[in-house]
Order: structure tokens, then sequence, then C-alpha cells
């Protein structure tokens, strides 16, 4: 799954909270995709079209579709790198969504509460609202 993409100057990186894919790079004017996998393990794909390298980066499993669309592209083994500082980059995005999940889940919560007080009745949007703020707080995919 996706957690934090750049794009500058025609290139997009990417990094990924996946069993076996954490980042990749892709240059949009030659189609090649980097790929590095949680062991370290960097792989170049060449021919990675515009339209698979976005089915590749939106997924919800980027194992699914780089085996599916990528896989049997040609490629070059790189070097293998130490992967400790895109691991911690991970985890801080992590952590901010972690809180930014919380401070949304205390805030639907103080919402419903307050107007539980004032009117007597219980907003069923707030309600879900609250709802969908603690299934993200336990680590839930939620699709829609």
């Amino acid at each position: 799954m996706l957690k934090k993409r750049v794009e500058i100057g025609g290139k997009v990186k990417c990094i990924y909270r996946s069993s076996n894919i954490l980042a990749s790079t892709y240059t949009k004017e030659s189609s090649e995709l980097v790929i590095i996998f949680n062991n370290g393990g960097t792989y170049l794909y060449n021919d990675v079209k515009d339209n698979e390298y976005m089915r590749f980066e939106i997924a919800e499993s980027q194992g699914s579709v780089f085996n599916s669309h990528i896989k049997t592209k040609s490629f070059e083994k790189k070097d293998k790198i130490d992967v400790n500082n895109i691991i911690e980059e991970l985890e801080k995005v992590e952590l901010i969504e972690s809180v930014k999940i919380k401070e949304e889940l205390i805030s639907s919560m103080n919402s419903l509460s307050v107007i539980f007080e004032t009117t007597g009745e219980v907003d069923r949007q707030l309600l879900k609202d609250v709802e969908t703020n603690i299934r993200l707080f336990k680590g839930e995919v939620i699709s829609e």
C-alpha cells in the first residue's frame, strides 16, 4: 500500500507498506521502474508503460500487480542497498498518519458527544465517522 509519493522532474518516488516491496522510482521519460525490495534487492525494469506503473503505484497490493504486469518485463539486477533509511522514513510517515487518525477519531467523538448532550439525538453520520475512524485507528483498510 502506498505510503508516500514524491514527484520531481518526471521522476516519481514512492514508499510502500508491502510484504515484499519497499520503494520504487519511476522515470516517465524513459519508462523505467526501479523497485527496491524489503531485503534491499534492487531491480530496474524497462518498458513499463505509464498505465502499468499507475496500476502498480495505487494498488492495495504492489506485489500482486508486480507479479501480473511487471515481473515479465526485461530487467537489470542492481547492487543490493541498505534499506534502513527508507524504513525509517516509512515509520515516520506511518507515525504521522497514526497521529492524524487519532486526532480525527477524538474530534468525531467529541462532536458526537456535544450533539448528543445538546439535543439528546445521535447524529448517524457522525456515528459512522466515529466507526470509520476507529477502524482506521486499528489499521483496517477502508474501501468505499
